[in-house]
């Protein structure tokens, strides 16, 4: 081997250490950001739930209070679960055009792919419509539990009322004899 051949392939391996070098620090610098951004995400919730101890602590927060904060979470998860439904039928759509032929052995036809997009807008506005469902369930569950409790207390003020209204008879009486 020529001795210029050797200092090629050293020169070829030095450039190829070095865009894999670059590579990895440019992994490790993305890495870091997402390490980054993560470690904010998790300073915020701590902040959160800190604030939420607070005010639980200073004051007991009524059931309905409680019921409404946890149901705007739940319903941030289901429109996060209806996002991440959409994006993976589009990407399963996206990923059955490529792999189509493959496994069919035939082409996707415009046909095929519009129907595919028919299915896809179908299973949005299904997703969308059961978690507007459930959205509207459980807000219902909390307004006739709410409901039942009003129902209790305004049984507790009628009884109250029909105590005093016997008592003021009572004394009415006793007046009145005296």
């Amino acid at each position: 081997m020529p001795p210029s051949a050797g200092a090629a392939s050293a020169a070829e391996e030095l450039e190829r250490l070095s865009a894999e070098y670059a590579e990895l620090q440019a992994a490790g610098e993305e890495q870091h950001a997402a390490d980054s951004v993560l470690l904010h995400d998790v300073q915020l919730a701590r902040l959160k739930l800190r604030a939420l101890l607070d005010n639980f602590k200073q004051r007991r927060p009524p059931a309905e209070e409680l019921a409404e904060r946890y149901e705007a979470q739940i319903d941030e998860l289901s429109e996060e679960l209806r996002q991440l439904r959409e994006e993976n039928s589009l990407l399963a759509l996206h990923h059955d055009r490529g792999v189509g032929m493959d496994l069919l052995e035939v082409p996707l036809s415009a046909r095929s792919t519009s129907a595919a997009q028919r299915l896809h807008g179908e299973a949005k506005e299904f997703w969308r419509s059961e978690a507007q469902l459930a959205a509207s369930r459980r807000r219902n569950m909390v307004n006739e539990w709410y409901l039942s409790q009003l129902r209790n207390q305004l049984q507790e003020v009628a009884h109250d009322l029909r105590s005093r209204t016997s008592e003021r008879k009572d004394l009415q009486k006793r007046f009145d004899e005296a």
